[in-house]
């Protein structure tokens, strides 16, 4: 009479066990400090890879660390880079997350994301106006291509002694151990899962960009877009039934200056008063059109069909037919000499 009460023990302890993270001291509580702040140029588990060291904080700095007692931050004497040599498994597939949050009062706060020497993301939120830490989880599918991959986080902003923060670093084996697949897009980075491929849609042109893959005729693929964006100057006031914009781009644009956005690949959350969007009585989100994709070597074009809802990581998921032909996307807003930012772009073989 014991036995599935046993069976259940156990499997709930292996899937715990699977679900737990590779990261050492991922939230920084080691050491642990008996004082607001300090510099340290190595802490455990980590080492330094440039500049002085992190800079480990605690709540009674004036603003709250997420998980735990403690958090860092990277722009600490000077930009600095700190990375983890992990153990992992030949072609095993992992999710990395973290929470990042700016420092609060300052606008300046971009940390890079490298896997086994790529870079994953640059991590860029405005902490101006701000009082208090606004952490937000960022999450990653990614693999290794060997039994030992290379996590690094580098802080990209001005060199000032303030910037963005981090904290409950993961990575945690998506492997089938129990663990169900957790749905986060691969993230398009060499060594990562099922041959994605990643690409930048750059705002600032209408020049189609195609993928390096072929997408097979009648099979399925996944195209995953992500980012802000804005084809406003800027925004010298709000819409009258415009939503709040964000402060900066989530991917920002290499040229000119990156300022408030109010567009990402699915809707317009948000745009500048006087706008002829605001003549409409629709509240935002509203859907937008504006990126293109096609499938039969640009002689069609269409904006792609999601279920997703409007969400915070401006994440979106469509699933495609190949038709034997590369994978192109175009944004079609004219003129974009007033644009900025870029939206991420995943594709991988589907289900």
């Amino acid at each position: 009479m014991r036995t599935p009460l046993l069976t259940a023990l156990l499997f709930s302890a292996t899937a715990a066990h699977a679900q737990q993270s590779i990261v050492v001291n991922g939230s920084f509580e080691d050491p642990k400090l008996g004082q607001p702040w300090a510099v340290r140029p190595t802490i455990p588990g980590w080492r330094t890879v440039s500049g002085p060291g992190p800079e480990i904080q605690t709540g009674n700095v004036g603003w709250s660390p997420l998980d735990g007692a403690q958090h860092v931050e990277l722009d600490s004497n000077a930009p600095s880079s700190i990375a983890q040599d992990l153990n992992t498994r030949p072609g095993g597939v992992y999710e990395l997350s973290l929470s990042f949050s700016p420092r609060p009062g300052i606008p300046d706060n971009r940390i890079g994301v490298y896997w086994n020497g790529q870079q994953l993301a640059v991590l860029d939120m405005n902490g101006a106006g701000t009082k208090g830490t606004t952490w937000k989880r960022f999450t990653y599918r990614v693999s290794a291509t060997s039994a030992s991959t290379e996590l690094r986080f580098e802080d990209l902003g001005v060199k000032n002694g303030v910037g963005g923060l981090i904290d409950d670093v993961r990575v945690i084996s998506q492997d089938s151990s129990g663990v169900p697949d957790s749905g986060v897009p691969d993230s398009g980075v060499p060594g990562t899962q099922a041959a994605a491929e990643q690409l930048w849609l750059e705002n600032q042109s209408n020049t189609p960009i195609t993928t390096k893959m072929v997408l097979e005729q009648g099979k399925p693929y996944r195209l995953t877009l992500q980012g802000t964006y804005s084809m406003w100057s800027g925004f010298a006031g709000q819409g009258k039934r415009s939503s709040k914009p964000e402060p900066t781009p989530m991917f920002p644009s290499a040229k000119g200056e990156n300022k408030q956005v109010g567009l990402d690949p699915e809707f317009m959350f948000a745009w500048p008063s006087g706008s002829s969007l605001d003549k409409s009585t629709e509240p935002a989100p509203r859907k937008s059109a504006l990126i293109e994709v096609s499938l039969d070597g640009g002689k069609t074009w269409k904006h792609p069909t999601t279920q997703d809802a409007f969400n915070a990581e401006h994440k979106y998921t469509y699933e495609l037919t190949g038709e034997g032909n590369a994978l192109q996307v175009r944004n079609i807003d004219k003129p974009v000499g007033d644009n900025y930012g870029r939206v991420q772009i995943s594709v991988q073989p589907g289900t």
